[in-house]
């Protein structure tokens, strides 16, 4: 649940003869860029780009499609679908120059809403260059791969406890009252403890899981306990 984070600040995407063109500044239109994550992940986790800072601005959002651009000119689409992106450099508004190309790169982002996550998750990327027409040379389209690895530190959520009345419960002297229901949640366990301590009288119909602990200690899942 924790705000994204950059996968690598540092990534470089080059191309020999994509940098080349355009007076040596870079010219990426049609080349791809897909990033995805490995291990089956929900689409609890995500990935995007985080355009802040950036010399570029980003339309649309987290799962969805869109475009970047520069100047408020379009020079890629986007196709975000939580646990992939990919990002097509069309160059249909302004040339996607090696510097955007590198700022994009630099700029995608992971984050969980997983409660239970991995302890890491790896990233594969690849770069084609998409040379169908052999304008770049022989040898059809080719690709560049790489892989990283986002360590996860987990954070333990508060358990809930909800249905306790907020004003109290009346009861007859010498006859049982049943409390009002209550439920108890905890999104990272599913081991639960629960003590019931009465201030005045007792409490009976219950198995005391720890008699030596004081009140009534009820452990277990949240569905027995409920």
């Amino acid at each position: 649940g924790a705000a994204p984070v950059v996968l690598d600040n540092s990534v470089q995407v080059v191309d020999a003869e994509l940098a080349a063109l355009n007076n040596g500044l870079g010219d990426y239109s049609g080349a791809v860029l897909n990033v995805a994550l490995e291990g089956g992940l929900g689409d609890n986790n995500l990935l995007f780009i985080n355009p802040t800072g950036a010399s570029f601005t980003v339309v649309g959002s987290v799962n969805t499609q869109g475009v970047l651009q520069s100047f408020g000119q379009t020079f890629a689409t986007f196709d975000s679908r939580a646990t992939q992106l990919s990002i097509t450099f069309t160059g249909s508004g302004t040339r996607p120059t090696q510097a955007l190309v590198n700022d994009v790169a630099s700029r995608i982002t992971y984050a969980s809403t997983d409660n239970a996550p991995p302890a890491t998750v790896n990233v594969r990327w690849e770069f084609y260059d998409e040379n169908h027409s052999g304008s770049q040379g022989t040898g059809g389209v080719l690709r560049a791969t790489g892989l990283s690895t986002v360590n996860i530190t987990p954070v333990n959520d508060a358990p809930t406890l909800a249905g306790i009345p907020t004003t109290a419960q009346n009861a007859t002297v010498g006859q049982a009252v049943a409390l009002a229901d209550f439920t108890v949640a905890d999104a990272d366990s599913s081991n639960l403890r629960v003590t019931l301590t009465p201030t005045n009288g007792t409490l009976g119909n219950l198995t005391d899981a720890d008699a030596a602990t004081a009140g009534i200690q009820l452990t277990g899942t949240a569905a027995s306990i409920n």
